[in-house]
Parts: structure tokens; sequence; C-alpha cells
């Protein structure tokens, strides 16, 4: 449900939202809408490439023409040639501070650009959406399935994993 809200509210082609592992110290996508499976088996650092750079900086960024950025990783662009002239912005999801994932949206369609108004709109859904995900897993909110299972699948009212996030 994030993801597609995120897509629409921007107008965007697809987007991702990345966990946080404390145990492996790298994000990995959870969730994901117009990407292959492959998606699955990425694994990102902190301050490797977009996602990983925001992950370390717990701050947004927009990245226009992703081909050209510093932040560009071959793996994307090998598996996803569109990536070439594509745009990204990416918001942390924090809970008290806490990183607990990220989340990405892309524009696939050459010349289309994510502006700061766009990261402003972006903003607020991680913070509400993760507030929610931590309420709903305080009160029993088991509404599990599987880890890394595109968000074409079964979809109720509000996904816990939509929300990609794991509460202690």
């Amino acid at each position: 449900l994030i993801i597609r809200r995120a897509i629409d509210l921007l107008h965007a082609d697809n987007g991702i939202i990345y966990r946080w592992d404390e145990a492996t110290h790298t994000v990995m996508p959870r969730a994901w809408c117009n990407f292959g499976e492959w998606m699955s088996e990425v694994r990102l650092r902190p301050g490797e490439g977009v996602v990983g750079t925001v992950a370390q900086r717990r701050e947004g960024m927009i990245v226009n023409e992703y081909q050209q950025s510093p932040y560009a990783m071959q793996t994307y662009v090998s598996y996803l040639p569109y990536l070439q002239e594509s745009a990204i912005v990416a918001e942390p999801l924090l809970y008290h501070d806490r990183l607990v994932g990220v989340l990405l949206v892309a524009h696939a369609q050459p010349g289309r650009h994510f502006t700061p108004q766009d990261r402003e709109l972006l903003a607020p859904i991680p913070r509400r959406e993760v507030l929610l995900a931590h309420r709903l897993a305080g009160v029993g909110g088991a509404l599990r399935r599987g880890v890394g299972e595109p968000v074409e699948a079964a979809a109720t009212e509000v996904e816990l994993d939509q929300v990609a996030l794991d509460f202690d």
C-alpha cells in the first residue's frame, strides 16, 4: 500500500521498500512494485548506492539522471537498462531515530525528474506508515507473508509487511 501510494502521488513508475537488517547491517528489499524477482537477492551496505546512502545519512535524497550520478550501481543498470536515464527519490524509514528501512520511488521514462517539492510530498508517507506499523505490531498485528513477495500479491487493507518493517 505504501509503495502504490508513493508511486501514485509522484506519478512514478516503480518503487521499493527496503528493510534494515540489524544482523547483517544491510538494507534489503522487502516489497516492490514493477521490479523483477531478482530484487529479492539485493543487499546494500550503508553508503552503497542511493539506498545505502539514504540509510547511512538518515536523510532523503533525489538523484536525477541516475546513470551519470556517483550513486549509480552497475548491478541495477545491467538488470534494468532503462535506469540509464531514470530518476530516483528515496526517504529513510525511521522510528524514534532508529533506521528501519528506506522507501525508494523511481521514474523509468527518460526525461522525467524529481523535484524538491516531490520529496516534500513523499517525506510524510514513511513517517506515518512507520508509526502505523509499530502500533499494529504492538497490538499483535501479525499480517505476515513471505519475505520479498512482490506488492502485486494479495493485499489486505493494511499490510504490515508492505510497510516492510520488523519491530522487536
